[in-house]
């Protein structure tokens, strides 16, 4: 993902000069299943800004604006077609939900309307669980069965913590 983000940005006209990959809680992780659970932390955001601070420095010291930058960022082109999307979106348990519209107001999408019900469309859902995480009554959850299966498996195998790579900010890259 990180490498097919420098080259969108390369032919939307940027030049990136440096690109890291940071850690945060996943979007499917839950008490009962942690994924990546408080983060970023301290010691990530610390991390993050000394990584600001040496772009920064990097960009100071070129030569010029034009100067060329190769920024080597691992990853494989052409890149993987991924699984296809899946037509999920949590439900709402109605005989828990008093249609406070905490959901609807912070879906990013706007896939979530409130009237007498909860109505999601289905399409316009990016999973990001934002409704099942905010929802105070805990009416919003996921009842797939793939979505599940998934979310096992990433606190199965995504338990352990990863730390932040950073790529181009100096001679051995990535920084860990």
């Amino acid at each position: 993902a990180l490498l097919e983000l420098k080259n969108l940005a390369i032919d939307l006209g940027f030049r990136p000069v440096a690109g890291a990959a940071f850690i945060g809680e996943h979007s499917f992780a839950t008490k009962d299943a942690p994924i990546a659970s408080g983060r970023p932390d301290s010691l990530d955001v610390q991390k993050a800004r000394d990584f600001g601070v040496k772009i920064k420095e990097k960009i100071a010291a070129l030569q010029s604006p034009d100067t060329r930058i190769d920024l080597e960022i691992p990853g494989r082109f052409p890149y993987e077609g991924g699984p296809r999307p899946m037509v999920v979106a949590p439900v709402t348990k109605e005989d828990t939900c008093t249609l406070c519209g905490t959901c609807a107001s912070l879906c990013p999408t706007a896939a979530i309307s409130v009237n007498d019900s909860v109505e999601t469309t289905i399409e316009l859902c990016i999973r990001c669980c934002a409704c099942v995480k905010s929802c105070p009554t805990g009416a919003r959850v996921w009842e797939d069965s793939v979505m599940q299966t998934i979310t096992t498996w990433l606190k199965e195998n995504c338990g352990t913590r990863k730390e932040p790579q950073m790529f181009g900010i100096d001679a051995q890259s990535p920084v860990m």
